[in-house]
């Protein structure tokens, strides 16, 4: 992969190792990266996190190969970034917006934001290892602070289709007008890794998409995938309620059909505002065609 190679050495190795630090030379120009860590590893790609020679703010660099999704994740990237403008509340979402695509024979490369505070599934898990669940008012403020972002998305007519606790990278932001605890007030959310989302504006209006899934009814997708029917809007909206789910009890959601809708099988606990979280999911795991703009 010949985005990764060594500084000019005999051995023609990719990856360069001295004592303790690995480097990566990306692109034409030859810059230099130093490799300071791995920030994640999936099945086709991993994220490291890097810097230049020059020492300054580190940032991310998602490394596939070979090829596959990453040029595509580009691509929606920059469309998000230009059809978002339009939306009523733009400037409250935070994007995370690639530098650039380096694309080689076996593989490619895309520099991006660093993301330092970790995912909503590392905040789930920090506090399930002190045999807590994240705090139910805390859920709240990142339900809807995901929901904003999923209406942008929506809106842009991407569908994400990957949407999980994983996806959610936590932002710190530097202003905000409303008046919530201070650790809520300072932090959103940004969703991340639209490998597999689907540009609308590529299909017909109202085209509806089908795919078999077995996390349809337990896990991030939707009970339509599970009966192998269509579905638009309702897989990204059943994963954002899986996704506020895993965050209140520690586990993705389960669902059953109750009559004609789909509803939670696990109960909320009696002192939370139980009418009000019934009608969130009720809006997420019924929302029919419906875009997220109604939750």
């Amino acid at each position: 992969f010949k985005a990764l190679k060594n500084k000019k050495n005999n051995d023609n190795s990719q990856v360069s190792t001295t004592t303790n630090t690995t480097y990566m030379i990306l692109g034409e120009s030859d810059e230099i990266l130093s490799i300071e860590g791995t920030l994640g590893s999936g099945a086709y790609a991993t994220v490291y996190s890097c810097r230049t020679k020059s020492n300054e703010a580190p940032f991310a660099v998602k490394v596939e190969r070979p090829a596959a999704c990453l040029p595509w994740e580009f691509y929606l990237n920059l469309q998000l970034g230009s059809r978002i403008r339009g939306f009523d509340s733009c400037s409250q979402v935070h994007l995370i917006m690639p530098k650039q695509l380096n694309k080689y024979p076996d593989g490619c490369a895309m520099v991006m934001q660093l993301g330092n505070s970790g995912t909503l599934h590392d905040l789930a898990v920090l506090h399930m290892k002190n045999g807590k669940l994240v705090p139910e008012i805390v859920v709240a403020h990142y339900a809807a602070e995901m929901s904003r972002f999923l209406r942008a998305v929506h809106f842009s007519d991407i569908l994400h289709c990957d949407i999980k606790p994983d996806n959610w990278l936590i932002i710190q932001r530097e202003h905000s007008d409303a008046f919530r605890d201070e650790f809520i007030d300072t932090n959103t959310v940004s969703l991340i890794d639209f490998g597999r989302a689907i540009d609308l504006k590529q299909f017909p209006a109202n085209q509806r998409f089908v795919s078999k899934s077995n996390q349809a009814v337990s896990g991030f997708g939707c009970p339509q995938m599970a009966a192998n029917v269509s579905w638009r809007y309702e897989l990204d909206l059943c994963a954002l309620a899986s996704t506020i789910h895993f965050l209140l009890f520690g586990k993705p959601i389960n669902v059953k059909k109750v009559g004609s809708k789909w509803k939670a099988t696990k109960k909320f606990r009696r002192y939370w505002p139980v009418n009000e979280w019934e009608e969130v999911f009720d809006l997420l795991l019924n929302g029919g065609c419906n875009s997220s703009q109604s939750v």
